[in-house]
């Protein structure tokens, strides 16, 4: 399999011509760019360690509705991926009110990376 072809971001040309392809404006590509761009400022890439934050001290969410709502299970376990039990998690509502539990109230008995072996250890891939 031959490697993807890497093309010019500064092509104007090309770039208009795989927008058309793949339905997207160039302003839309403009916005992919810029966006994505900045978003390797405080992306989680563990495998890859290109940059990102490492350790949390808190995480926040925010909902349209009133009262406050928690993170739905598949968030909670998407979450704890990424911090330990003790980190504090702020739920606002629409008005800015808030509720804040702790990651372990959220999702208690979890699965977390604290609990696989470390690389190398018997029972660990890879």
């Amino acid at each position: 399999m031959a490697p993807e072809q890497v093309l010019s971001g500064t092509d104007a040309a090309k770039i208009a011509e795989v927008c058309q392809k793949h339905g997207i404006t160039t302003a839309e590509f403009a916005q992919l760019q810029a966006r994505s761009a900045s978003a390797k400022a405080t992306a989680y890439c563990p495998y890859s360690r290109f940059r990102g934050h490492r350790e949390f001290r808190a995480v926040a969410v925010s909902t349209d509705i009133s009262p406050p709502a928690s993170p739905c299970g598949m968030c909670r376990q998407f979450i704890r991926e990424f911090v330990n039990l003790s980190i504090p998690v702020f739920m606002f509502d629409k008005n800015q009110d808030f509720v804040v539990m702790t990651m372990g109230e959220l999702l208690p008995m979890s699965f977390g990376p604290d609990r696989l072996p470390p690389p190398g250890a018997p029972g660990a891939m890879g």
